[in-house]
């Protein structure tokens, strides 16, 4: 048995960074240093052109894709396989007397997996993909989560 004590595992701070670029009237092009400009609006229903990522598209994204990276990076470090994975995110938006915030997001994992043993490893990860992610847990919504698992056929 080994009784040495682990060494304390240093975070190191990172650093992010986008911009905006307005574009005229009500749009903007959200840009970064490692990939494709995003065309940006307001939603329709406060006045947005059509064909734009908005905001609040742009914040579910984050948190859902947070979440699937989050899965990956957990399967890949323990060599677990699986046949395909999409997620869907549903976000509600409530005026709080102050302003809109966002109150609830349902995340719907849909993950197939190879055999039956593998569907309560694939909710383990899942579950602790949704503990950590860095995403969900910096919103003041509550973030849940209904997975489906199944078998591939």
């Amino acid at each position: 048995m080994n009784d040495k004590p682990r060494p304390e595992r240093k975070y190191l701070p990172h650093a992010f960074s986008t911009s905006v670029h307005w574009t005229g009237g009500r749009t903007w092009t959200v840009q970064c240093e490692n990939a494709y400009d995003i065309d940006g609006g307001p939603p329709i229903d406060f006045g947005g052109v059509p064909d734009r990522w908005t905001p609040e598209d742009l914040m579910l994204a984050s948190v859902n894709s947070c979440h699937v990276s989050t899965f990956i990076s957990l399967s890949i470090r323990k060599g677990f396989e699986f046949v395909s994975l999409d997620s869907s995110i549903e976000g509600t938006l409530e005026h709080d007397g102050k302003g809109y915030v966002f109150t609830a997001m349902v995340i719907y994992p849909r993950i197939v997996v190879k055999s039956d043993a593998d569907i309560e490893i694939a909710r383990g990860y899942l579950e602790r993909a949704h503990e950590t992610c860095f995403m969900g847990n910096s919103v003041t919504a509550k973030v849940t989560m209904e997975p489906e698992i199944i078998v591939a056929k």
